[in-house]
């Protein structure tokens, strides 16, 4: 689609081609600010996120539309879009917006944030500080002087490479880092523009180098682990009920009491209205775990512990009843299955599977 927009847009003259392209990127701009303002902000369910997305896809189609114009421009000869005044602003310009709606995000998003820090061995302050230079850098890129830019093109540079490096080290999935990437070819255009070809690319190898040091030295040494420690953190659950109906739920776990129980919140989003909390506590003879639910519902669980990827937990309600088997399974270092069962004459019966996503 990128193609296509270069195509048809390539005959225009350069300066009035770069007016339009700023023209774009300013009132997809403003339209995501009031798309993100009526969801975040003032609480409004419509228009639906989906929009809010649709717009910042746009925006990626709008990016992809400057590298096909770019390209157009060098096999052609120079039009005078890509050096253009309003070229620069329109490509800056969608750099502070990226970052300023990204650290608004994780502001919102903050118990989040702080348990991903957490998971990749990162202190909360330097989450600030990562959202610090996000923000500053967000700015100092709009200025008109080409030392501001290029000095804040680096410092973004380095916290996306720095995001990047993060969810590999943590080995999580690569889609992870897309916002990132797609960042990252924000940039990329401007340190070609400001300084050159040749120093944008020994910039960026800078740049990744400093983001890969710099992890190694910020990151805390994890401490010394149990079998509690996997399953710590805030999750966000999707699956499926036995009738086949949808379910989605937030799952939160935490260390108390010296970290010798594990309790874990699990609370249904609407249009669901479950309720349970749970203790879990390794024992010499194997774990124990106590289940409540919103109805009043008590049950005792006991599992062997973790075998290999897989915690299986048995028992019954105290008030007798069918017994229930609960089983979690790791998919990988940030996702794990979780599946509800309960027996019957013929068998296990399934009551609800979820995945749930760190």
């Amino acid at each position: 689609m990128a193609a296509l927009v270069a195509r048809r847009a390539a005959p225009l003259e350069g300066p009035r081609l770069a007016r339009g392209y700023l023209i774009a990127v300013a009132a997809f701009a403003a339209l995501r600010v009031v798309l993100f303002i009526a969801q975040f902000a003032a609480g409004i369910s419509w228009p639906p996120i989906a929009v809010f997305l649709l717009a910042g896809d746009a925006g990626v189609v709008l990016l992809g539309g400057f590298y096909g114009l770019a390209a157009v421009e060098a096999v052609r000869g120079g039009t005078g879009f890509t050096d253009a005044p309003d070229t620069r602003s329109a490509l800056r310009l969608s750099v502070a917006l990226g970052f300023a709606l990204t650290t608004i995000g994780k502001t919102v998003s903050l118990d989040f944030m702080l348990d991903f820090f957490a998971q990749s061995h990162y202190s909360k302050g330097f989450l600030f500080v990562i959202m610090s230079v996000e923000v500053v850098g967000g700015v100092v890129i709009l200025l008109p002087w080409r030392g501001a830019v290029i000095a804040a093109t680096a410092a973004l540079g380095v916290v996306m490479f720095g995001a990047i490096y993060t969810h590999l080290h943590n080995g999580e999935p690569f889609d992870y880092s897309r916002d990132a990437v797609v960042m990252l070819f924000r940039l990329a255009p401007i340190a070609v523009l400001y300084a050159s070809r040749r120093r944008a690319a020994l910039g960026a190898a800078l740049c990744c180098a400093a983001a890969v040091a710099g992890s190694a030295l910020v990151r805390i040494a994890p401490p010394a682990t149990d079998e509690l420690d996997a399953m710590v953190g805030s999750w966000q659950c999707s699956g499926k009920r036995a009738d086949g109906g949808a379910l989605d739920a937030d799952l939160h776990i935490d260390k108390q009491l010296g970290g010798r129980w594990l309790v874990l919140r699990h609370d249904d989003h609407p249009p669901g209205t479950g309720h349970v909390l749970a203790e879990w506590r390794p024992a010499p003879t194997g774990w124990i775990a106590s289940v409540q639910d919103d109805r009043g519902g008590l049950a005792l669980l006991r599992s062997p512990g973790w075998q290999g990827t897989s915690l299986v937990w048995e028992g019954h309600d105290v008030d007798g009843g069918a017994e229930q088997r609960v089983s979690y399974q790791r998919l990988d270092p940030v996702r794990f299955e979780v599946r509800h069962d309960a027996r019957e004459a013929t068998g296990w019966r399934p009551v609800t599977t979820l995945t749930c996503i760190h």
